[in-house]
């Protein structure tokens, strides 16, 4: 059986609204799978490119709108950043990926920080 990535298995452990929530990390016949909650909506880099496509005012996406996904995207860094091992030591877990193609935005606007595939954990950890 293949042990989950170092990652996978932090990720699964950061309970906050503005990271995808990780459902279950398995092995299936010798493959190993992660299930993740189903968002739906757009990654920022799609709702960018339709912003662009057709700009309302002269802007591909108001001021307003790109500063709330941009706080939400950094809660969820923040709450990554945060997480705690056993001991309540912090694992300093630093994505290191956040880009728009890795922000989901859903139909209300709320932004969920995904692929933590390059994350990498300063403490608590191996290296």
């Amino acid at each position: 059986m293949h042990v989950p990535t170092r990652e996978a298995t932090l990720a699964a452990g950061i309970h906050h609204p503005n990271v995808i929530r990780i459902v279950e990390l398995g092995d299936a016949e010798g493959v190993p799978f992660i299930v993740m909650e189903y968002v739906e909506g757009v990654t920022l880099k799609e709702l960018l490119a339709a912003g662009r496509r057709s700009p309302a005012d002269g802007h591909a996406l108001p001021i307003t709108v790109a500063l709330h996904l941009v706080l939400q995207a950094c809660a969820g860094s923040h709450a990554a950043h945060e997480l705690l091992d056993a001991d309540g030591r912090p694992y300093g877990l630093v994505h290191r990926d956040i880009t728009p193609h890795n922000l989901m935005v859903d139909e209300h606007g709320h932004v969920k920080l995904l692929d933590f595939g390059i994350a990498k954990a300063c403490e608590g950890m191996d290296q």
